[in-house]
């Protein structure tokens, strides 16, 4: 696996099943009155991604891992920040991805499944979902890509203690709010 189809595999998941928008139909996937999500104000992206990002990627997790994701909500990507209602991203209590290339080597060895559902599956959904264009390392250094979601550390000493492992369940599975 290349370093750019690791790096997009990853993606940022957490916003993948978070909280935020406008005034959209549950199960929509328009935007509020076309607005980007950029000019969302905070109240729109959190209707948004309450009635359209949730309901768009909780199935898709669950499908993924039914044990793990049967009950998702705010809490499960962004973490205390939900609870605090900041919704900030990334979220330090997600899985901590690598910065050097030997750790996404090491990522794609031991999550192969894991990495290939973040980046085939999750990021370009939740780049559709926020009209926003894809991370690649090589031709959209900008794009939308892991590090929306996963803080990023230079090695397991400088990973933070909070780090969830994808194998675990995520915080906040306790149903929706």
């Amino acid at each position: 696996m290349t370093r750019a189809l690791m790096l997009s595999a990853i993606w940022s998941a957490s916003l993948a099943a978070g909280c935020g928008g406008g005034k959209s139909k549950p199960g929509s996937t328009t935007k509020p009155s076309n607005v980007a999500w950029k000019d969302m104000t905070k109240t729109q992206k959190k209707e948004y991604m309450e009635h359209v990002v949730l309901p768009t990627m909780a199935p898709m997790f669950k499908k993924f891992d039914p044990e793990k994701y049967a009950q998702m909500n705010c809490e499960t990507c962004h973490g205390d920040s939900a609870i605090d209602g900041s919704f900030e991203m990334p979220n330090p209590k997600i899985f901590v991805l690598p910065k050097a290339e030997a750790g996404w080597a090491k990522l794609a060895q031991d999550k192969p499944k894991w990495l290939e559902f973040m980046g085939k599956q999750v990021k370009p959904q939740m780049a559709k979902l926020l009209s926003l264009s894809e991370f690649d390392p090589k031709t959209n250094p900008t794009g939308f890509g892991c590090a929306a979601c996963h803080t990023m550390a230079d090695s397991p000493e400088q990973t933070p203690p909070t780090e969830r492992d994808p194998d675990q369940p995520p915080p906040g599975a306790v149903g929706l709010r």
